[in-house]
């Protein structure tokens, strides 16, 4: 989804419609290769960690977690959202990122913990809009945890 207009609107718009066709390709790689939800982790980047936040939330089958590396919550009225599913989640940002600021990650771990959802947020000191060896680290441990 665009990041051209970033009206809340197109943003809710762009992110839902994005969301149903990741939540079909998760559906069709589980029935065809037989893997089960709980063993699938949704990553992203960016408008990635967006997407990947507001796919895991809303999927009917719980997966196993979700990292979002400098996402955001663009839905943040919980009840807007309809969350259907908590996995665990890991939220890694920048302070410095001048892209998605840093404090949207800030409020989409309050108001995922107000859902009740198993979250971790760590905050990379002096890292802008990217993903360093740090980060990476942090998201392995987390996949660990997980399986």
């Amino acid at each position: 989804f665009s990041l051209q207009d970033r009206s809340y609107n197109k943003m809710k718009a762009g992110v839902e419609n994005a969301a149903k066709y990741i939540r079909d390709v998760i559906s069709e790689i589980s029935e065809k290769h037989k893997i089960p939800y709980n063993r699938i982790i949704l990553l992203g980047f960016s408008q990635g960690g967006m997407l990947a936040l507001h796919t895991g939330l809303t999927i009917e089958k719980e997966i196993a977690g979700i990292i979002s590396f400098s996402g955001a919550l663009v839905v943040s009225n919980l009840e807007e959202l309809n969350i259907r599913s908590k996995p665990k989640t890991l939220l890694v940002h920048g302070v410095d990122d001048e892209v998605v600021p840093y404090d949207r990650s800030v409020a989409a771990n309050e108001k995922l913990k107000e859902a009740g959802v198993d979250v971790q947020m760590h905050s990379i000191k002096g890292l802008s809009h990217s993903i360093d060896y740090n980060c990476i680290e942090i998201a392995k441990g987390f996949i660990k945890t997980l399986f």
